[in-house]
């Protein structure tokens, strides 16, 4: 699932069983994705040939070194400062995954707090200007997914099946993430509203502006009525 982080809402998805591995659809999952934007993602969706495409792309990414990654270091990137252990630009060493990444990477080592205790990790990104701090926040962003299928098992009851047959799965499984997609675009529209009325002191104009801003909403295209980044970023 492709999850924006900014908006808590489901941007891409794909509701298949568990014959393959995750990272053979972390090509489809980040197709949408445009230059300049970030891409945050757990180290089982970790293909150096997939990562060199978004880099070639102009996308940022970040996520976890796999244990068994295989590496020189080329020297220093930042001086450690704080929980940041080091900051490297490495090479990767294995000849297969060399040749599907041969660009540089970097490394960020850094304690980091996991239920109260700190634990060292590893961050590998293809940013170099980022400070090392940043890129450890933004990795913990990625644990918000986490919390959305929480969210999602608890409110909407998705761990209790009515039917078990694929068909069945899939209905249940596609209808729960349009009812939050549903109740995340009614809580963003309360706000809407609210912002709207505050921009005048009569009730008139207040009426006005709601009227103004209901339609607005409801006259929107399809492709940003569903995006709700799009209309915070209009409104903005």
């Amino acid at each position: 699932m492709q999850l924006n982080l900014q908006t808590f809402l489901p941007e891409f998805t794909i509701v298949k069983n568990a014959s393959t591995h995750d990272s053979a659809e972390a090509y489809d999952l980040c197709i949408n994705l445009k230059s300049g934007e970030i891409a945050v993602f757990d180290k089982v969706y970790v293909d150096f040939k997939h990562l060199l495409q978004l880099d070639n792309k102009g996308v940022f990414w970040v996520t976890r070194a796999k244990d068994n990654m295989a590496y020189r270091i080329i020297c220093q990137h930042q001086k450690p400062k704080g929980n940041i252990i080091s900051d490297d630009l490495i090479e990767l060493t294995i000849a297969k995954s060399h040749e599907a990444y041969p660009k540089k990477l970097r490394l960020v080592t850094a304690n980091i707090e996991i239920n109260g205790q700190e634990k060292s990790m590893q961050f590998i990104t293809n940013n170099l200007t980022w400070a090392s701090s940043s890129i450890c926040d933004l990795y913990q962003c990625r644990w918000g997914v986490e919390v959305f299928f929480k969210q999602i098992k608890q409110t909407l009851q998705l761990s209790d099946f009515l039917g078990h047959s694929q068909n069945a799965i899939l209905w249940q499984v596609w209808m729960a993430l349009l009812a939050y997609v549903l109740l995340r675009f009614v809580s963003f529209l309360g706000k809407w509203i609210k912002d709207a009325r505050s921009w005048e002191t009569t009730k008139a104009e207040k009426d006005l502006y709601e009227f103004n801003a209901r339609s607005l909403i409801s006259l929107w295209n399809d492709e940003y009525t569903t995006r709700i980044a799009g209309l915070q970023g209009w409104h903005k």
